[in-house]
């Protein structure tokens, strides 16, 4: 028996933009979320001990094997947190007003995210689950390397990482039938154009949507600070779908590339150019 049916795997890379995309589909009332990444779910606040800490990559080999026993564990902890959305001030509203219901909770959607290397678990979850539907996120590589280097890693390994996830996107986009490719530039441009695609992608009816919820997090801004557009970091609002565009930065992704000196685009695009066009972009 499995514990899930309908689910929806998001996935993506840190900084790559998954966080609209999750919110938007969490928007509708029919799709609810575990409130935590797979990852998250899957090795814990103490699973960083030092001595735990070899067992991850073994581990993620497994379930990357479709190893059902951790599958089955995975079912389980997506649906126990799933249910505990009651308990989250963030999530448990269906609309502005009205709290999600036991019963609700049951029926809807599970949406989980998958985040770097657990975008390796995809495949085996998309088989494992009934009702599986994939959805990757992709974003301009030199505004997702931008925020790992403005964090302290080289531009080199940013480039090595962002081409290693997103070649796995291509990868798995070309073998998986039930998928979808929605684009981060998009996604703040026209936020509803690309919530109606999603909603009608995993079979739900856009007309139920009547407000959008989105959380604000902290951006890098035109004088260099890293701060918020509108309410607390963290803090979720809804907001009338007509109005979420104004509160999305949509030059956010050319103000990060613009942040790079011309030696640390050269180093980036020649490692990660050809898969950006791939993805769409140009090089």
């Amino acid at each position: 028996m499995k514990y899930n049916n309908k689910v929806i795997i998001v996935n993506g890379m840190q900084r790559g933009g998954t966080n609209i995309v999750w919110n938007l589909l969490q928007s509708h009332p029919k799709i609810v979320s575990p409130g935590l990444e797979t990852g998250e779910l899957l090795f814990p606040a103490w699973a960083s001990n030092r001595l735990f800490k070899p067992l991850k990559a073994p581990l993620r080999l497994l379930l990357s094997e479709h190893f059902p026993p951790l599958l089955k564990r995975l079912d389980r902890v997506l649906y126990e947190n799933k249910m505990r959305t009651l308990q989250d001030d963030n999530n448990k509203y269906k609309n502005p007003k009205e709290i999600y219901t036991r019963e609700e909770l049951e029926d809807a959607a599970l949406t989980a995210k998958s985040v770097g290397d657990d975008i390796f678990f995809t495949p085996a979850m998309s088989d494992y689950f009934p009702q599986a539907y994939v959805i990757y996120v992709v974003r301009n590589g030199l505004a997702v390397c931008e925020g790992w280097v403005r964090r302290g890693v080289t531009p080199s390994k940013a480039a090595h990482v962002y081409k290693k996830l997103m070649e796995e996107v291509v990868h798995q986009s070309n073998h998986l039938e039930n998928h979808l490719i929605v684009n981060f530039e998009d996604c703040l441009s026209d936020p509803m154009g690309q919530a109606v695609r999603m909603y009608k992608f995993v079979g739900l009816d856009a007309k139920d949507v009547k407000h959008i919820r989105i959380k604000s997090k902290k951006i890098i801004q035109d004088n260099g600070t890293h701060e918020t557009d509108f309410a607390k970091a963290g803090q979720k609002i809804w907001l009338d779908p007509e109005g979420v565009k104004d509160y999305l930065d949509a030059s956010i992704t050319q103000r990060q590339i613009d942040r790079l000196s011309v030696r640390d685009k050269e180093t980036i695009v020649r490692i990660i150019g050809p898969t950006m066009q791939k993805l769409g972009y140009g090089s």
